[in-house]
Order: C-alpha cells, then sequence, then structure tokens
C-alpha cells in the first residue's frame, strides 16, 4: 500500500505544469574558436530574441592587438541596428548606419 501511494504521490509531482522563467532569452547559437597557442580568436551568437554578435581577434604586432567584429539587435521601434566595429592602437571604433543619439 505505501508503494502505492508513494507512486501516486511520484505521479503528481512530475504532472504538474512546469513553471518557466518569462525573462529567460535561450542561446539559439554559438560558436568559438581559440585562443590556443596562438592568440587569436573568433566567436559568434544569437540569442533567441533577435541579439547577433560576431567578432574576431588578432595580434597584429609583439605588443598589439586588432578585434574587429558587429553586432545587432532590435530597437523599441521595430528596426535593427547592427552596429560594426573595429578595435585596436587608435582605440573602439563603432560604425552604424542609423543614429543611436
Amino acid at each position: 500500500m505505501r508503494l502505492i501511494v508513494l507512486f501516486v504521490c511520484v505521479g503528481v509531482a512530475l504532472s504538474r505544469p512546469q513553471i518557466s522563467d518569462p525573462n529567460h532569452i535561450p542561446i539559439i547559437r554559438y560558436d568559438r574558436n581559440g585562443p590556443g597557442v596562438d592568440p587569436s580568436y573568433s566567436f559568434s551568437y544569437e540569442t533567441g530574441n533577435g541579439i547577433t554578435h560576431e567578432e574576431q581577434g588578432q595580434p597584429i604586432e609583439p605588443e598589439s592587438f586588432v578585434v574587429q567584429g558587429s553586432y545587432s539587435y532590435t530597437a523599441p521601434d521595430g528596426s535593427v541596428i547592427t552596429v560594426n566595429y573595429i578595435a585596436d592602437d587608435n582605440g573602439f571604433r563603432p560604425q552604424t548606419s542609423k543614429s543611436l543619439g
């Protein structure tokens, strides 16, 4: 009898609806390469709400590094904003086709 009660309780617990976090945004895609012996690297990802980001980094001199990439997201007005950037000894330089200010 106790075994039957145990199975009924377990069955009821497993059949209850699962509560999910409404703020959870899944990662749809994630790729990464490096760094290894060579300090170069690259990565990219895409989220369930349409955010994408791609980036590559590589050394250009013994003491210098260059990083370039892009990211995009959907603005509150529904338009897709894409920012391309490069970062090196001259600083971080973003470019976008839409004014962000």
